[in-house]
């Protein structure tokens, strides 16, 4: 009953009763049937956590409030439950844990107190001494390595004084032998805690020095000194912090920053940033977005979690993917990196490393080959998200399973995760490297594209093949394999890399080209992989890049050889493909849905359509009906009625649920859906939804359905 929210109320409050009154099987029952149609709902998951704490199947019972809290890790009753199970295993700190998170999130003053009796109690029965976020200052250790550049760090200090609540932190300033007036004004500073290199130890063994130098316990905050900070900031980040056990670091936006860390600003002073800041820095847990890197710009970690997986690498000197390998080191144990798009601190942008741009490149360079021989991976192509794939997801979808193959270290799942929070992510890669660093985060299977597979058959809204089918014996068998997976409202989404992209070619003429790992395809190739009978709806895009004036030359003479309309395979540099699977007539059932419209031969297309219909294919449907159909709600309403004589009754509800959706206001469908919600016994709701057509207008029908009803009802 997706779109019948009173309908869903009512269904609820029964299994609620029902558990109250200690009739678990019966509520069990009930949960089986409305979980068949509607997956994963918080409430309906509680209530089966309830039903096996009550019969002491703790461990079931946590899985599942575990699962819950996945989806919604604010929800009270979850984290009260949790709370729960701990306590009953004597396990005291975790329950206070979860216990004091739900007071937190809940807005119920009785249920607050409540929760507030069972923690006293719990405080005083097992003699706990309490030590959490909940109820004491954490303290940070902010550290701010400075090499020149006086006017920013005194802007910098002066902000975190300002805008940080007095008694919560630390200023640790490491100077790395700065050669203007920094050293002599951080002397003067007695409030901050100075260290004056006499060498420069570069960005991370600079930060390094400031790490150990800071008091025991404190969370580590890594602060660049062209920053300024703003009202909440740290309170903001903290709450990101510690809202999961499984948060290793976090980090803020900026109006200056790589790894799409950077938000549009307009302002054009201190003064109005500032403005700017305190109006956008308001917690908010759905704008708290998990990353594959963090910019060390503004860096908060967990101590334990620093502790655990070491100081930043200096190999990494003068600067430069330090942050990226911390990043990575933090994942491959576990936690997680989230990225607070609620907090935002100003970036004036790495002022030391730019003064010089060739020489910052060549850094870049070098630092990136240090990278990819600690790790075996490219960190610059495994935090890039490409937003053309993102554009192809329907954004009014809820509930969407995705799984993507060739996930690297999962930048693009945990994009996806941030827009559709409900969706459930799978993944795929054979790089041994990259599934290290993610594999405890996400549900992953290390393998190849030309091996076996076990999902669900029907189960993804979207199947995303990346980086992948270059190293593939047969492609489009790949592929063919996967349509079993894949639902018949989902679709394919496939990149390729362009063989006669420019700089391939250049490579060839070079001799530097790699033909042992991957093969690449060409337009004309690719065409043909997708050109298949079990493959619907395929279209093939160009990814273009722009080229320099010079490589623009080299592309014009070899035009001259193979003609000008060569030119944009040249500057394509990969090929994305999307595509649906062909187990539906989609054309038969247009025309099925076109004589019902149009009243010919009703009976014999509605047997006709039973067949589409006994799928479950309403989605499908309903995509059908509302592209090409007119008369939309005479042409469900038909439907319903059919299935409702065939004693069809919840699927012809279904049915009516989406007219419904499309026009509240129709009164067939109100009379409709009204009437058979009555004979399934829920008279309130079906007055309900006659009542919001009678408000509106006057019916004598729908009133006259009103009575039958509200006589029926009293009768009894």
């Amino acid at each position: 009953m997706r779109y019948i929210e009173p309908y869903i109320i009512k269904i609820k409050e029964k299994i609620q009763k029902l558990i109250n009154e200690g009739i678990t099987d019966e509520a069990t029952k009930l949960i089986l049937e409305y979980e068949e149609e509607t997956k994963d709902d918080i409430e309906i998951l509680s209530m089966k956590s309830v039903i096996l704490i009550m019969k002491n199947e703790l461990d079931e019972a946590e899985t599942i409030l575990k699962k819950a809290l996945e989806l919604d890790k604010s929800n009270p009753d979850i984290l009260f439950n949790l709370g729960y199970i701990h306590e009953h295993r004597r396990q005291y700190k975790e329950a206070y844990n979860y216990y004091s998170q739900s007071k937190i999130k809940s807005q119920d003053i009785e249920f607050i107190s409540n929760v507030d009796t069972i923690i006293n109690k719990l405080e005083e029965s097992s003699n706990l001494e309490i030590d959490n976020f909940s109820n004491k200052e954490l303290k940070t250790s902010i550290v701010i390595l400075t090499y020149n550049k006086l006017d920013y760090t005194k802007l910098c200090i002066d902000s975190v004084k300002k805008y940080t609540k007095a008694g919560t932190y630390e200023i640790i300033v490491v100077d790395n032998n700065s050669t203007d007036d920094t050293r002599d004004w951080l002397k003067e500073q007695n409030d901050i805690k100075v260290i004056l290199n006499d060498i420069n130890l570069g960005f991370p063994g600079g930060c390094n020095v400031g790490i150990e130098a800071a008091e025991k316990g404190n969370d580590i905050l890594l602060l660049n000194n062209d920053t300024i900070v703003t009202p909440r900031w740290l309170e903001n980040l903290n709450n990101c912090l510690y809202s999961d056990e499984y948060i290793g670091a976090v980090g803020a936006v900026s109006n200056s920053c790589s790894n799409y860390q950077a938000i549009k600003t307009e302002y054009k002073s201190i003064e109005e940033m500032v403005a700017f800041a305190d109006e956008y820095n308001v917690s908010d847990s759905a704008k708290w977005e998990q990353k594959v890197k963090l910019i060390g710009f503004c860096m908060l970690v967990k101590r334990p979690v620093l502790d655990k997986v070491g100081l930043l690498d200096e190999i990494f000197f003068p600067g430069n993917f330090e942050d990226d390998d911390l990043g990575y080191r933090i994942q491959s144990e576990g936690y997680k990196l989230m990225l607070c798009n609620d907090t935002f601190v100003h970036h004036f942008g790495s002022t030391s490393f730019k003064d010089n741009p060739e020489k910052f490149n060549k850094l870049l360079n070098d630092n990136s080959i240090k990278f990819m021989n600690k790790w075996g991976f490219s960190s610059e192509e495994n935090f890039s998200v490409n937003y053309d794939i993102i554009e192809k997801l329907d954004v009014n979808k809820s509930n969407i399973n995705v799984l993507h193959i060739g996930c690297g270290t999962g930048s693009l799942l945990y994009k996806i995760k941030y827009i559709f929070k409900d969706a459930k992510l799978y993944a795929i890669d054979d790089n041994r490297y990259t599934t290290k660093v993610i594999h405890k985060l996400i549900t992953l299977k290390e393998t190849s594209i030309d091996d076996e597979f076990y999902y669900p058959e029907n189960y993804f809204d979207y199947i995303i093949i990346t980086n992948t089918l270059e190293k593939s014996e047969a492609p489009r068998s790949a592929v063919k394999k996967l349509l079993k997976f894949l639902k018949e409202t989902g679709k394919v989404i496939v990149t390729i890399k362009n063989s006669n992209f420019y700089e391939e070619l250049i490579k060839i003429l070079m001799g530097s080209a790699d033909f042992n790992s991957k093969r690449m395809y060409n337009y004309n190739e690719i065409k043909e992989i997708f050109s298949y009978k079990d493959f619907s709806n395929t279209t093939i895009e160009s990814e273009t890049i722009n080229i320099t004036s010079d490589n623009e030359m080299v592309l014009d003479y070899i035009c001259k050889l193979t003609g000008e309309d060569m030119k944009s395979q040249y500057v394509t540099k990969e090929y994305l493909i999307t595509l649906n699977k062909n187990s539906i007539d989609v054309k038969e059932i247009k025309l099925i849905l076109r004589r019902i419209e149009n009243s010919i031969n009703i009976d014999e297309n509605l047997k006709l359509l039973k067949n589409y219909l006994d799928k479950k294919n309403y989605e499908v449907i309903n995509d059908i009906v509302m592209e090409n159909i007119i008369k939309k709600e005479e042409v469900f309403n038909t439907i319903a009625i059919d299935m409702f004589n065939n004693q069809r009754q919840i699927d012809a509800l279904k049915m009516l649920e989406l007219s419904y959706k499309y026009n509240p206001n129709h009164k067939d469908t109100v009379y409709n859906i009204s009437y058979i919600i009555s004979q399934l016994g829920d008279k309130e709701t079906a007055i309900s939804y006659l009542d919001s057509f009678s408000n509106k207008y006057h019916d004598s029908d729908i009133l006259k359905l009103k009575e039958e009803i509200l006589g029926d009802t009293n009768e009894r």
